[in-house]
């Protein structure tokens, strides 16, 4: 169970409490008790995306308005700064980022080495 692991590094056997603190803070019962409102807006700033973030900056030509990198990551007007990672991509990907952008960043320090 995960918080035995947690448990065994804090070295207590208030583990759970401490996570609990960490996580949720230390008014969670107050909150719960305020209602769906105030639990919202505790929940809401702890809470990631899980998405795949990707076309921030995405690559393309340089008479593209759009675009933010040339193909080999090189940011358009701003010379020795590249990106070298999902957010260059022009397109979302239909499946998980990882290898996309291992590739992606791979062939952009293949560039770079080369000159």
């Amino acid at each position: 169970m995960f918080y035995a692991h947690i448990v065994e590094a804090i070295g207590s056997n208030d583990g759970r409490e401490v996570i609990q603190k960490i996580l949720l803070g230390d008014d969670l019962g107050t909150t719960l008790r305020a209602g769906d409102a105030a639990l919202e807006d505790h929940v809401k700033p702890q809470v990631l995306s899980i998405r795949h973030i990707s076309c921030t900056c995405r690559m393309g030509r340089n008479d593209d308005p759009g675009a933010v990198t040339d193909n080999r990551g090189r940011v358009h007007g701003m010379a020795g700064l590249r990106v070298c990672d999902a957010s260059i991509f022009p397109a979302v990907p239909r499946a998980n980022t990882n290898i996309p952008t291992i590739m992606t960043a791979e062939k952009i320090a293949d560039a770079i080495l080369s000159g």
